[in-house]
C-alpha cells in the first residue's frame, strides 16, 4: 500500500509542478502577477538636444574643420562648403543694383546741357521734314485734281505727310520732357527698383555667408552626414551635434506607476556609468504615448488597458560626464527627495 501512495506521488508532483508553472506563466501575461513592477526598478536612458547643421542653396563640401566627437563652442566653424557657384550670383545682383542706382540718379538730375541739345536739334530735323512733307502733300493734290498724277502717287505723299507729323510729335514729346524733368511717378518706380535690388542684393549676401557653417550652440559632434566632395542639398543635415548642457533622463511608466509621479517633483536616480553616486532629477514632462504603445488588461476580463507615459527629468545640477544613451535607474516605488 505504502509501495503503491510512493508510486502516485512520484508521478503526481511533476503533473503539478508543471501546472503550477503553467499559471504562473499565465498570470504574469495577463497582468495578475507583475513581476516587472515587484523588480524594484525603473531603467531609462539619458537623452539630450540634437542639432542638425544644414546650408541653404546646394553645394559642394570644400572641407571638414571638425571632427565627430569634437567638443565645439558656439560659433566655432564645423564645415566650409564651395562657393564658385554662389560668389557669381553676387556679382550679378551687385551690378543690377548698380544700374538701378544709375537710372535713379539720372531721374533726380534730369538731362544734361549736350542731351538737351540733341532733343532740340532732333525735334527741329523733324519739324523741318514735316514741313517739306505738307508742302509735297499740298502740290501733288493740286496735281491729283487736274489728274495729272495718278492716285497711287497722290496717297504715297498722304503717308508721307502722316509719318512726318508722327515723328515731330515724337520729337516734341522728347524734348518736353527733357525740358519739364523727369515725372515725380518715374522717380518712384526708379526708387522702389533700387530698393528691390537692394533686398535682393542683401538676401545674396545672407546665403553667401554660409560658406562657412558655425556651429550654433556650444555641444559635441555627433555626426558628419556629408564629407569632402560631396554635393550637399539646400536644408539637408550636414553635420549633427548634441548640446551637453541640457540633457533629461526619459523613462516609460505604467499609467498605475504615475500615482506619485508629478510634475515639479525632484527624484533620485543612479546612472551606472557614473557609479554608485545617485542624481537628484526634477520631473519636467509627462505625455502619453499613442495608442500601439498600450501595454496590456489589467486583469484575465481585459475591463480596462493601462496606457504608457513617457516622463522626462533634468538633473537638478549638472553632473560632470553624463551622456546621451547612457542607463538611468530610478528604484521603485520612487525615491523623491522630501
Amino acid at each position: 500500500m505504502d509501495t503503491h501512495k510512493s508510486l502516485i506521488g512520484i508521478f503526481l508532483l511533476p503533473a503539478l509542478l508543471l501546472v503550477a508553472a503553467l499559471g504562473i506563466a499565465v498570470m504574469a501575461l495577463t497582468g495578475v502577477l507583475d513581476t516587472d513592477r515587484q523588480s524594484g526598478f525603473v531603467q531609462g536612458e539619458i537623452d539630450g538636444d540634437r542639432i542638425d547643421i544644414s546650408a541653404k542653396f546646394t553645394a559642394r563640401v570644400a572641407s571638414e574643420e571638425v571632427k565627430e566627437g569634437q567638443a565645439v563652442k558656439a560659433g566655432d566653424l564645423v564645415l566650409t562648403l564651395d562657393g564658385s557657384e554662389m560668389l557669381p550670383k553676387v556679382r550679378q545682383a551687385q551690378e543690377a543694383l548698380a544700374q538701378a542706382k544709375a537710372a535713379l540718379d539720372k531721374a533726380h538730375k534730369g538731362l544734361r546741357d549736350e542731351e538737351l541739345s540733341q532733343l532740340k536739334s532732333s525735334h527741329a530735323s523733324a519739324k523741318a521734314a514735316l514741313t517739306r512733307a505738307q508742302s509735297s502733300y499740298a502740290r501733288l493734290q493740286a496735281l491729283y485734281k487736274q489728274r495729272v498724277i495718278s492716285r497711287d502717287k497722290f496717297e504715297e505723299s498722304e503717308r508721307a505727310l502722316r509719318q512726318a507729323k508722327a515723328a515731330e510729335e515724337t520729337a516734341k514729346a522728347a524734348l518736353d520732357e527733357g525740358l519739364n524733368g523727369t515725372r515725380a511717378e518715374d522717380i518712384e518706380q526708379a526708387q522702389a527698383q533700387v530698393k528691390a535690388l537692394e533686398a535682393q542684393l542683401e538676401e545674396t549676401l545672407s546665403i553667401a555667408k554660409d560658406l562657412e557653417l558655425k556651429a550654433p550652440v556650444s555641444g559635441e559632434i555627433s555626426k558628419i552626414v556629408a564629407k569632402r566632395g560631396e554635393l550637399a542639398a539646400a536644408g539637408y543635415p550636414l553635420a549633427t551635434m548634441i548640446n551637453l548642457d541640457d540633457l533629461w533622463a526619459s523613462a516609460f511608466l505604467k499609467e498605475d506607476q504615475l500615482r506619485e509621479v508629478r510634475m515639479g517633483k525632484e527624484l533620485y536616480a543612479a546612472v551606472p556609468a557614473l557609479g554608485e553616486q545617485k542624481i537628484l532629477f526634477k520631473i519636467d514632462y509627462i505625455s502619453p504615448l499613442g495608442s500601439y504603445a498600450t501595454w496590456r488588461a489589467t486583469n484575465n476580463s481585459g475591463s480596462y488597458d493601462l496606457k504608457t507615459f513617457e516622463v522626462r527629468a533634468r538633473p537638478v545640477e549638472p553632473a560632470k560626464g553624463l551622456r546621451p544613451g547612457m542607463s538611468v535607474i530610478f528604484s521603485y516605488p520612487f525615491e523623491f527627495k522630501e
